[in-house]
């Protein structure tokens, strides 16, 4: 047990109005578009509201094709 930082201030940030939502979008798209494309776009389209965006899965299978693949990106609002 330390009181090191006992008395110590810090930086107060009042919580947030509304709550972070995070969504799910799994487009199909040809894997000839670079995913720098697919960043640019999807992050301007966001808006100014989006907080963070992520890739969280990438499928690539039988019943969607040789040239296409599933991106499963990840927004917070």
């Amino acid at each position: 047990f330390s009181r090191a930082g006992a008395g110590a201030t810090g930086r107060f940030a009042p919580l947030p109005k509304y709550p972070a939502v995070t969504r799910d979008l799994a487009p199909v798209l040809p894997k000839a578009v670079p995913f720098a494309d697919i960043e640019r776009i999807a992050t301007e389209a966001a808006g100014d509201l989006l907080e963070g965006f992520a890739l969280t899965d990438v499928y690539e299978g039988a019943n969607l094709g040789a040239d296409k693949r599933s991106l499963t990106l990840r927004f917070t609002f």
